[in-house]
């Protein structure tokens, strides 16, 4: 366009903009090819930081039900024939699939190979929050740093990590961030429902996070996936009520030893978690007052994370505070157990039984909400506030590489599993019908057909 004169209108461009403040196309390709370079960085740092987390023996070391369950079945039933088949009085899907391409593998690196699957499954996971935190967290490191918790979290290696049977919690992390996500194409619209189908009936303890479904409400892009993840859902539940789980006849857990265990486990097991040095601190320097404070720090952070406007971050922040809380809460509440029984056993009844699984996801989600309080600040356009944002972040950080190398893990001491398979085809080169692999811990393992087993290079029969 021209004036009379025929001189061209000159249009002044702020900053990086156009037109009411969009991104040109020129700046947004580059910053588009930078996040999707990010995002596949972070997948693969993180499934590589949960690999060598794990022992040597523990990685070739095939754990309970993925032994016992989902492979027997698997071997039993044929391929793709176990996806919908219960367990306990819930879905694994999830865990079926990996298990039908897992087998395809070598007999004997069968442990090896699964246990690389779930650590780029963690990847994923990591790669996908720091994916959908985009629009609600303002820091990038906050956002790598949110994505490499469930790599790093102190107690995960300790039983979690690696194995299918427990693979599900790193979904639980993932949910909330999955379910806030708002898609603006079809094609995410999509993908996401996808996500969370597989979320809901691969973890029946996504439930805790039905209600953020409402929030959805409002945005039409996002209806595929919260009917998928209702879906799912409920094919979790009618399988547990059409599938009850057996349970030790014990009484109720009594509501102050879960309030003890929570400040026991997921709180000072997250600043400490190694047994004995958690039942030190109990027993000889200050008990239950000593795990409040070492609970302080995640207040302070919830309370600054929301000292500001409500927003995404305000959401987020919120539901992984509450969600820590719920999830530990239900876990010791409906699975009884007298493994919190402060009251009968004391304060050193960590290092009497260790750490729960229960815990892990409820460590995951308090990081979580201290490195969200450090967004706040990081924010900040004061220095005063900033500072301290990115000291706190790095001390989040650095607590969970300290405990990097895990004190133990429940399968350190193997059997490991390809010994197990050479054990096997000697066992059934001797004339036997049927040969049974071990597996961690004692007790559990596979028994697998002699019939086509004669090569411990070859899948299993």
């Amino acid at each position: 366009m021209t004036q009379a004169s025929g001189q061209p209108v000159r249009t002044q461009v702020s900053g990086d903009t156009q037109d009411g403040g969009a991104p040109r196309p020129s700046d947004v390709r580059p910053r588009a090819r930078l996040e999707v370079t990010f995002t596949v960085a972070v997948l693969v740092g993180v499934a590589l930081v949960s690999w060598f987390r794990l022992p040597v023996t523990t990685r070739g070391t095939l754990w309970a039900e993925d032994a016992a369950l989902f492979l027997q079945q698997r071997l039993d039933l044929g391929p793709w024939k176990t996806l919908g088949t219960q367990y306990d009085g819930y879905q694994h899907l999830l865990a079926r699939l990996l298990t039908d391409v897992a087998v395809l593998a070598p007999a004997d690196d069968y442990a090896v190979v699964l246990t690389t699957l779930t650590c780029v499954v963690v990847g994923s996971v990591a790669a996908l929050v720091f994916f959908f935190t985009r629009g609600a967290v303002a820091s990038p490191a906050t956002r790598v740093v949110l994505a490499f918790i469930p790599a790093l979290v102190p107690l995960g290696p300790i039983e979690v990590s690696g194995n299918l049977a427990n693979l599900h919690w790193y979904l639980l992390y993932l949910a909330p961030f999955a379910l806030l996500w708002r898609p603006r194409t079809v094609k995410g619209s999509a993908a996401v429902a996808v996500l969370l189908a597989v979320v809901a009936l691969s973890e029946i303890q996504a439930v805790v996070f039905a209600p953020l479904v409402l929030l959805a409400l409002r945005h039409r892009r996002s209806w595929p996936g919260m009917f998928a993840f209702a879906g799912g859902l409920v094919v979790q539940v009618v399988t547990s009520l059409t599938n009850p789980r057996v349970r030790p006849d014990l009484p109720a857990s009594d509501p102050v030893d879960v309030v003890v265990g929570f400040l026991t486990q997921p709180v000072l097991g997250t600043w400490a978690p190694v047994p004995d040095t958690n039942a030190a601190l109990m027993v000889f320097h200050g008990g239950v007052p000593l795990a409040i404070a070492a609970f302080v720090p995640f207040v302070v952070a919830l309370v600054v994370a929301l000292a500001t406007r409500w927003r995404a971050r305000s959401v987020l922040v919120v539901t992984l505070a509450l969600g820590s809380v719920l999830v530990w809460t239900l876990d010791v509440t409906l699975n009884r157990t007298d493994l919190i029984d402060f009251g009968m056993r004391g304060p050193s009844i960590v290092a009497q039984v260790g750490y729960l699984r229960y815990a892990v996801v409820p460590s995951m989600f308090l990081l979580a909400v201290l490195a969200l309080g450090c967004d706040r600040l990081i924010a900040s356009s004061r220095a005063v506030l900033r500072v301290p944002g990115w000291v706190v972040l790095v001390a989040v950080v650095v607590t969970q590489l300290i405990w990097f190398v895990p004190f133990n893990t429940v399968r350190s001491a193997g059997p490991e599993w390809d010994d197990g398979v050479t054990g096997a085809v000697v066992e059934c080169e001797a004339g036997a019908d049927e040969a049974r692999i071990p597996a961690a811990p004692g007790g559990w393992g596979t028994t697998v057909d002699c019939e086509g087993l004669d090569d411990a290079n070859a899948p299993l029969p």
